[in-house]
């Protein structure tokens, strides 16, 4: 078995160019929030959110399996591929991360007076944790507006928002099946590696590097980046469009792997010839401008199943 790779040796780059407080961002959010779409442009006016903008989107018609074996197939023909790959919800499931942290409240004083919301909470199954503290909040039957309920939810966003983007609740975090196995694929196939995320570099840098060594993805090599936020105030969506910029001097972008209908959109705002893969599992309700020519998927599983029938 080949020997895991300090974390300390993971090419990390954390973009400070330019300010980010002075950026100005023509074409991405305007493709995001439909404003300056038309024809040709992969996206339409119509503004929706989570399974309706799934539902409205033109995805290709192409199997998962199909999908992941086409990016790998532009890989190995592209002279210097680049394949950019978000880390939350994309590569890695961060339910088991809110779930502790919730537990963590139910033990902590803060919760003790609110009896029923510590009722609900402890039944609390893993495959339940929404992407957000109010979507689990719905998910079981509490009312977020009004009352105690809304009381203990103010509680609980407080507690998990000083627990969620620091290094020590990141080891919680599990990597999707068949994840790690495609990604080292892609980097023998050739490809440059890009893990971009929004987690910041003061706060969650040194969790990320020990979880990418973990668990088994690319790491160690000066093809392969990680690019993190110099800080957590900076939007996620103002620094992954200069990131996305960047890519340029790295060589081609061949594919793009996203959880976020509005990154999605802004990188194919940016890239109209790579494929952007919507990964389809937990993302937020930001409203996204509709989009034509997206691939999805929703886990990486096919790349094991294949890897067992031969």
């Amino acid at each position: 078995m080949k020997k895991p790779i300090p974390p300390e040796m993971l090419t990390t780059e954390v973009l400070m160019e330019p300010p980010f407080d002075q950026l100005e961002m023509p074409g991405i959010s305007d493709l995001t929030t439909g404003a300056g779409s038309g024809a040709g442009s992969g996206t339409e006016t119509r503004l929706l959110a989570r399974g309706e903008w799934s539902a409205a989107c033109e995805f290709h018609p192409l199997n998962p399996l199909e999908v992941l074996n086409q990016v790998r197939s532009r890989v190995v023909l592209a002279g210097k591929p680049v394949v950019l790959l978000d880390l939350d919800s994309t590569l890695y499931q961060v339910e088991p991360r809110s779930h502790q942290i919730l537990k963590e409240w139910l033990d902590s004083t803060v919760s003790q007076r609110f009896v029923e919301e510590r009722e609900r909470l402890s039944h609390l199954d893993e495959s339940h944790v929404g992407y957000s503290v109010r979507d689990t909040w719905i998910s079981l039957g509490l009312d977020p507006t009004v009352g105690s309920g809304a009381q203990a939810l103010d509680s609980v966003k407080k507690f998990w928002s000083d627990r969620f983007f620091r290094n020590e609740w990141l080891r919680w975090d599990r990597p999707y099946l068949g994840a790690a196995e495609y990604v080292r694929g892609l980097h023998q196939d050739g490809a440059q590696i890009v893990y971009l995320t929004g987690r910041d570099e003061d706060g969650m840098r040194l969790g990320t590097e020990a979880n990418l060594v973990r668990d088994g993805f690319p790491s160690g090599h000066s093809s392969i980046r990680l690019w993190m936020k110099p800080s957590k105030n900076v939007s996620d969506l103002v620094f992954k469009k200069t990131a996305a910029e960047r890519l340029r001097r790295l060589g081609v972008l061949v594919a793009s792997f996203e959880n976020e209908p509005h990154n999605l959109a802004g990188l194919q705002a940016l890239y109209p010839e790579a494929m952007h893969v919507f990964m389809d599992t937990l993302c937020s309700d930001r409203p996204t401008s509709v989009c034509r020519g997206l691939y999805r998927i929703r886990s990486f599983e096919p790349v094991l199943q294949k890897t067992r029938k031969l």
